[in-house]
Order: structure tokens, then C-alpha cells, then sequence
């Protein structure tokens, strides 16, 4: 029985993270499209996901050294070839799931939205990154496995708020897109540019406080060993 819930977890992974993202990705991208009746706001939200995908894991792994990815393929150590589009694929999923045709942008209707996309993520991606580890795809390396906790208190330390914050921040930035591309209906280049960047900067802000608290904690661990 274990023998069968291991490979499970492993076909899991494989299904979740390997076979599904690209083709989900391009899915959404339809389904998007055919809910906003909008090309532009389906391949925005598709670029942001895509974009926060490669960049904010690639600094966290390579720079702030707090996990490292076992399996290949990798196009650098701990970014997966295809790793933005992990992210695409499921924050266009989660996000279509908390949204709704017929979406009116009322203060209730936003609130609900983001606590949606907080819920969901924090759901979906703490139980992914549980199997990860179980099956040694990623190996975290944060300040609790430093100091000798497991890695499934490590996770259960930060995964739920901070995938939660971050799903959230998606939530966030494509609302704020629907309303300046949909409602708004301000399409220009030059437009465009700047609501990525706002919304790169929220998702980016969002990601923040799990570093700042991992960069704190190393060094208090740095002058306890001294």
C-alpha cells in the first residue's frame, strides 16, 4: 500500500509539473480569452504569470539559496525549462476558478476575488510542495532545516500565508488589469507596459516577506554560532 501511495505521489508530480503546464497554460489562454472577449487581457495575465514564474523562484533558489530543485531537466540550477509555465498554468486556473462571467467590479466582488485566489493557491500549491519534498524533487534549505526541523515544518512554517500572499497578488494585479484593459479599455503599448510593471512590482512586493524573514533568521543564526 505505501509502495502505491508513494508512485502515486510521483505520478502526481509528474502529471502536475511536467506533462500539464504547457498544454494548461495554452487552455487558459482560450478560456480567458473567450470569458473577457478580450486577446490582450488573456496574453497580459498569461506574460505576468509567465514572467513572475522564471524570475521571483530563479532569485529565491539562486540567490537567496533557499531550495534547489533535484530533478531535471533545469535550464539553470534550480529553474526548470518549463518552470514559468508551472506558474502560468495554475494562477490562470486558480484565478478563472475565483473569477466569474459576468464579473462587475464592485469593493465585494474584488474582496472576494482576492481571498479566493488567496485560499485556493495557498491550498493547491502547499500540498504540491509537500509531495515535492516527500519525493525529492526540491530540497528546501531554509533557516528551520538549517537549524534541524524537517522539511515539512519548514514548509508548514511559511507555504500557507506566503503562496497564499502571492496567489493573492495575482489575484490583485489581474483585477487591476481588467478594469484598465476591460473597462477602461486602455490597450496602448505604452499603457500596457506600465500596468506590467505595476503589477510586477505588487507580485514581486508580495514575495518579499518570506526573504526579508529567511535573511533575518540567518542572521541570527550567524551570531548565535559566534
Amino acid at each position: 500500500m505505501e509502495y502505491i501511495y508513494k508512485n502515486w505521489q510521483k505520478l502526481f508530480l509528474i502529471i502536475g509539473d511536467y506533462i500539464l503546464p504547457i498544454p494548461l497554460t495554452v487552455l487558459m489562454y482560450f478560456l480567458w480569452e473567450d470569458m473577457t472577449a478580450s486577446s490582450i487581457y488573456a496574453y497580459f495575465i498569461l506574460v505576468l504569470a509567465l514572467v513572475y514564474g522564471y524570475l521571483i523562484p530563479g532569485i529565491a533558489s539562486n540567490v537567496f539559496k533557499l531550495w534547489r530543485f533535484a530533478w531535471p531537466p533545469q535550464i539553470v540550477k534550480s529553474v526548470f525549462y518549463h518552470h514559468g509555465f508551472i506558474y502560468s498554468a495554475y494562477f490562470l486556473l486558480v484565478h478563472y476558478i475565483a473569477f466569474f462571467d459576468g464579473f462587475t467590479m464592485t469593493y465585494m466582488n474584488v474582496i472576494r476575488v482576492i481571498f479566493a485566489n488567496f485560499a485556493l493557491f495557498a491550498i493547491l500549491s502547499s500540498y504540491n510542495e509537500i509531495i515535492m519534498i516527500k519525493q525529492g524533487m526540491v530540497i528546501n534549505s531554509n533557516s528551520l532545516t538549517k537549524k534541524g526541523k524537517s522539511h515539512i515544518e519548514a514548509i508548514f512554517s511559511f507555504a500557507f500565508f506566503y503562496f497564499g500572499l502571492v496567489g493573492a497578488s495575482f489575484g490583485a494585479s489581474a483585477l487591476y488589469a481588467y478594469n484598465k484593459i476591460i473597462i477602461e479599455q486602455h490597450t496602448d503599448t505604452k499603457s500596457l507596459m506600465l500596468y506590467f510593471a505595476i503589477c510586477m512590482l505588487l507580485m514581486t512586493l508580495a514575495s518579499l516577506p518570506y526573504f526579508i524573514v529567511e535573511r533575518k533568521q540567518v542572521v541570527i543564526n550567524r551570531a548565535e554560532r559566534k
